[in-house]
């Protein structure tokens, strides 16, 4: 059994203040209200409170059930759908706060807390933060962290570039927005580079642009951004070489000088001198494009 996860246990017995689940190596047809607790390695069972239980339930049925702790410490099981489970990341809204932590709204009866020492700042009745479920290991109990940083990280990246995922946002930064990526890693939408409008705790598909060499990751929503920047990049990078590594277009240029001189729209032309300037091979001058080093992948 399984605290934060969905487990598939069998009604074991009857009782005025709901049914008690537990595991059941035998023919489920054969248990009867009498069945030896000691056969279930958590002596009575998992109390399935009686306002989950529903007239058709019977003894010996396999329920899919989750499992988490009441008030009181006890292991207890829900046929409600939390919106986080264990060891994932979900968008929760914070229900109130106190001195010791605060409280979110994960789904269930019970809120899920966030000890003081797990919060970012901001952290306010209303506001929803994107928090990421664990089992304390001093309490046994199921608490969550708004700390996304400090349980995720790209020391192992399962992504590949141009792959589509899924992205949550979880934090605005002077750049754009980061979000975390198919439950593994972390990566960043430029602002520059957002078509629409992203808020904290919203998902969305998106692509991975560039994997950097010091691991960090660059995201886009849009796959066509992707290839139009790659290429238009490639191609300024290659019009800079061929200029003995200066051209004297910038971000003020004429539009139609640029279209002219580089065959691409000032839009394009700003986008992919930004991305050659995120890659470190130009710098953008007063007087033009300046480059840095000789190559491009």
């Amino acid at each position: 059994m399984e605290l934060g996860e969905f487990n598939k246990l069998h009604i074991l017995r009857f009782r005025s203040n709901g049914c008690y689940l537990g595991e059941f190596d035998g023919n489920p047809e054969d248990i009867t209200d009498d069945v030896d607790p000691a056969e279930n390695p958590f002596g009575e069972g998992v109390l399935l409170p009686q306002r989950y239980v529903t007239e058709s339930m019977k003894l010996g049925d396999e329920l899919n059930v989750f499992l988490y702790t009441d008030s009181e410490d006890r292991i207890v099981a829900t046929t409600e759908q939390p919106k986080v489970l264990l060891h994932e990341f979900a968008p929760l809204e914070v229900k109130s706060v106190t001195a010791v932590g605060a409280f979110m709204d994960w789904g269930l009866s019970k809120d899920l807390f966030v000890p003081y020492a797990e919060q970012t700042k901001n952290v306010k009745a209303g506001n929803t933060h994107v928090v990421f479920l664990y089992l304390d290991a001093e309490t046994e109990r199921l608490v969550g962290t708004t700390k996304i940083e400090n349980v995720i990280d790209n020391e192992e990246i399962i992504v590949a570039e141009k792959e589509e995922v899924k992205l949550l946002i979880y934090k605005e930064t002077p750049l754009g927005y980061k979000a975390i990526i198919n439950n593994e890693n972390v990566g960043l939408l430029y602002r520059t580079e957002l078509n629409k409008t992203v808020q904290i705790g919203e998902y969305h598909k998106g692509f991975v642009k560039k994997i950097r060499e010091d691991r960090k990751i660059d995201l886009v929503l849009d796959i066509q951004g992707v290839e139009i920047i790659e290429s238009s990049a490639k191609a300024l990078y290659q019009k800079i070489q061929s200029e003995n590594g200066f051209v004297p277009f910038h971000d003020k240029s004429d539009p139609q000088e640029i279209r002219d001189y580089f065959g691409m729209s000032k839009k394009t032309f700003k986008k992919a001198a930004g991305s050659l300037y995120k890659q470190h091979l130009i710098e953008i001058k007063e007087d033009g494009l300046h480059l840095i080093i000789e190559d491009i992948d």
